[in-house]
Order: structure tokens, then C-alpha cells, then sequence
């Protein structure tokens, strides 16, 4: 991600396991922030073997910063399927 600095992964322990994967720390315009891929590294953990306890707990116990930002992502692997269809 361009502007993103003094990157370093930590790994979190919670009383739920481990979360889905390592936190991504480090600094966007002068913001500390952390990143988690909800579904791990390459998406290969499935919606139903997500553990968002210990992901929930992990960002919220992290001492990144205050906000918790998601990005969605969703799309069909249908060709027929478009956007708003």
C-alpha cells in the first residue's frame, strides 16, 4: 500500500485462539494502524471456519490506534453475474 511505513507483523494470542492471521502494523500518513485479513493470507479460510471472536477481540484489545476500519469485499465467481444484478 503506497504511504504505508515502518511495516511489522505481530502475532495475538486471545482467549478465543488466534485470529485469522498476523496483524500488520505500521503507519499511514502519520496514523498508526493495523491490518488483518479477515480470511487469512490468500483467502483460504472459509466464512464458516472463521474464528471472529478471536479476530474481534484482537483488534479491539490491539494497541494500534481507535478506529477499526473495514473493506469489504464481495463479489460472485458467477461470469453471468455484474454489480446490483
Amino acid at each position: 500500500m503506497p504511504g504505508f511505513t515502518n511495516v511489522r507483523e505481530e502475532r495475538v494470542e486471545t482467549p478465543f485462539g488466534a485470529p485469522s492471521d498476523v496483524f500488520v502494523l505500521g503507519e499511514l500518513e502519520g496514523r498508526k494502524v493495523a491490518f488483518l485479513a479477515r480470511h487469512g493470507r490468500g483467502h483460504r479460510i472459509l466464512p464458516t471456519e472463521l474464528n471472529f471472536r478471536a479476530n474481534i477481540y484482537a483488534m479491539r484489545n490491539s494497541a494500534s490506534g481507535e478506529f477499526c476500519l473495514c473493506r469489504p469485499s464481495v463479489r460472485s465467481r458467477k461470469s453471468t453475474s455484474r454489480p446490483t444484478s
